[in-house]
């Protein structure tokens, strides 16, 4: 028989003992509670259909062929014939006054870059009497940039007809018939040139060709004043 001291000390022990045992489920529950789950990661998302190759050379401009480029409003550039070397009539005019030959095959330069062309090239320009274009753009053949031929050799243009007229420019566009600053007529200088292509104002004149002819007269149709705003042929060397 307990005696009632002892009786109290089991008391208070076991009442100690279901204390702990409280406190220890709680701590469990608790735990088992706020446990966040391990989020699980999906792969990233793709599109289909996104088969469009990055711009080659200037911004903006992707090689022909290439996937959506027409949708997604990209410049194509075309692709340049086996062997052979693009020829376009300028996009753009000037006066007589084209900084010499040289400044003229400066601005042959910059359009066909800009239009991602490339290349090295020259004006279809002559100065009475040391320079003869026939003699500056080398051999051929030559193409619009729409592939269309226009020459296969110099012989072509300096006697013979063109196959087509030069009449697009640097970005396939039609430019139709109108007047170009050549001073050349069958390759060679006809003294008419603006003064070496240096002035635009006073009695000076330039001789013209025609962009929508393909005969003798693409290079030399008529004569103009120097001030008059003409286009440029444009040849790749």
């Amino acid at each position: 028989m307990l005696t009632p001291h002892l009786s109290r000390w089991l008391t208070a022990m076991l009442a100690a003992m279901a204390g702990c045992n409280e406190v220890n489920g709680a701590s469990d529950l608790a735990a088992r509670g706020t446990a966040q789950p391990t989020p699980r990661v999906e792969p990233p998302a793709t599109t289909a259909g996104t088969d469009l190759q990055a711009p080659v050379g200037d911004a903006g401009v992707v090689p022909a062929g290439a996937s959506g480029a027409n949708d997604a409003g990209l410049r194509v550039v075309p692709a340049r014939p086996t062997g052979g070397k693009f020829v376009f009539v300028t996009s753009t005019t000037g006066t007589g006054n084209l900084g010499g030959v040289a400044g003229a095959d400066g601005r042959c330069v910059t359009l066909a870059k800009a239009a991602g062309l490339g290349g090295n090239w020259a004006a279809w320009l002559s100065t009475f009497p040391s320079v003869n274009a026939g003699e500056r753009v080398g051999g051929g053949p030559w193409f619009l940039v729409n592939g269309t031929p226009v020459a296969a050799s110099p012989i072509d243009l300096t006697i013979h007809a063109l196959s087509h007229a030069l009449d697009h420019d640097e970005n396939g566009k039609t430019v139709g018939a109108d007047f170009v600053w050549t001073g050349t007529l069958a390759g060679r200088g006809t003294s008419v040139d603006c003064a070496a292509w240096s002035v635009d104002v006073g009695r000076e004149r330039g001789d013209v060709g025609n962009s929508s002819l393909s005969d003798r007269e693409w290079s030399q149709s008529d004569t103009n004043d120097c001030s008059s705003l003409r286009h440029l042929y444009c040849f790749e060397l």
